[in-house]
């Protein structure tokens, strides 16, 4: 079936709008509205499950920002719906404490001083926990700032969309 649609694609086309044709029969075939739904069941546990450890992290940091800045960007390394397998916390351990490799924390630091507003972009399932914990700290940290998280409209992959952002407590 997606080789007699692909002779209708256009190399106009970029390959998310293909894929979206492609995952839209992919569902309707498999009468589902999300493919992975199963897939972002299992990454937000495997996700939640470190929650305890690392609210401990930040709790006991000597500097909330850079220690909220590190978890969240260390989630966005790990895939949680890779299907290689390896240790997440030996892992998560690795990230969370190396240095960055291309460091604009300082630029971060200093424009959300005056920051007005704050977009973050939601990207896959797992992710957003963290996402919010990260959020949650800003709000803390800059209770005057408006905060706003974007997701995806509608189910493709595994990235996250409204119902699991207000499943992780978004608003």
């Amino acid at each position: 079936t997606i080789q007699d649609m692909s002779k209708d694609f256009s190399y106009k086309d970029t390959p998310p709008e293909i894929a979206s044709y492609v995952y839209a029969k992919m569902a309707e075939i498999a009468n589902k509205t999300d493919l992975y739904d199963e897939v972002k069941e299992v990454s937000t546990k495997k996700a939640l499950s470190f929650v305890p450890l690392l609210k401990d992290k930040l709790l006991n940091s000597k500097d909330k920002l850079l220690t909220a800045t590190t978890i969240a960007v260390a989630w966005h390394v790990i895939d949680l719906a890779a299907a290689v397998e390896f240790d997440l916390k030996e892992e998560l351990e690795n990230i969370v404490y190396r240095d960055f490799a291309y460091n604009d924390f300082d630029i971060l630091k200093e424009k959300l001083t005056t920051a007005k507003s704050i977009l973050v972009i939601g990207d896959n399932v797992g992710e957003h926990i963290f996402d919010y914990m990260f959020i949650e700290t800003l709000q803390e940290l800059y209770p005057n700032v408006e905060y706003s998280y974007l997701v995806r409209g509608k189910p493709i992959i595994n990235d996250v969309t409204i119902v699991e952002a207000k499943e992780a407590g978004f608003d």
